[in-house]
């Protein structure tokens, strides 16, 4: 099975966020697991998507504790 590897650039159109925000997250260590390939930074795809279904139902389970009330 082939991996899909992602650059930066490539992330934040993804993601829909600024290059600036994927560095903000690698530095306070937040957002999606990355690894370096020499100089540069690269994301799994495969782990980018189980960041992003993590996100997503911790939204729901914040919204589902908000409507309880």
């Amino acid at each position: 099975m082939e991996r899909k590897i992602l650059g930066s650039a490539e992330v934040a159109e993804y993601l829909g966020v600024p290059v600036e925000t994927l560095k903000h997250w690698r530095y306070r260590r937040q957002g999606p697991a990355f690894f370096r390939l020499g100089r540069k930074v690269a994301y799994d795809l495969s782990a980018l998507d189980a960041w992003l279904d993590e996100q997503r139902q911790a939204a729901q389970r914040a919204a589902g504790d908000g409507s309880a009330a």
